[in-house]
C-alpha cells in the first residue's frame, strides 16, 4: 500500500504542476494535494486507505479524460474555416 500510495501522491503533484505550472493555480492544486495526504497520513483502516486512494485515483482519471475530450481552441476554429470554405 504504501508504495504504490506514494506513487499516487506524486501522480497528483506532477498533474496539478501540468494544469497550473508554477502560477498561483499549480501553487494552489499542489497545496490541496499535500493537505490531503497529510490529512489522512494516520489513516490505519485498509478499508478507508483504499477508498482515498480510489478517489484520488478516479480524479486524476477524470482530468486526463476531460483533456483527450476537450478540442483545442486551434482544431475547432480550422475546422469551421475549413466547413466555410466547402
Amino acid at each position: 500500500i504504501e508504495r504504490s500510495t506514494l506513487a499516487l501522491y506524486r501522480d497528483c503533484l506532477r498533474v496539478a504542476r501540468h494544469i497550473g505550472g508554477n502560477s498561483a493555480k499549480g501553487q494552489r492544486l499542489k497545496a490541496i494535494a499535500r493537505e490531503s495526504f497529510r490529512r489522512h497520513k494516520d489513516e490505519g483502516n485498509p478499508k478507508k486507505i483504499e477508498e482515498l486512494r480510489a478517489d484520488a485515483m478516479r480524479a486524476l482519471s477524470n482530468y486526463l479524460v476531460m483533456k483527450t475530450l476537450k478540442p483545442k481552441a486551434s482544431d475547432a476554429a480550422g475546422d469551421v474555416s475549413a466547413s466555410r470554405r466547402a
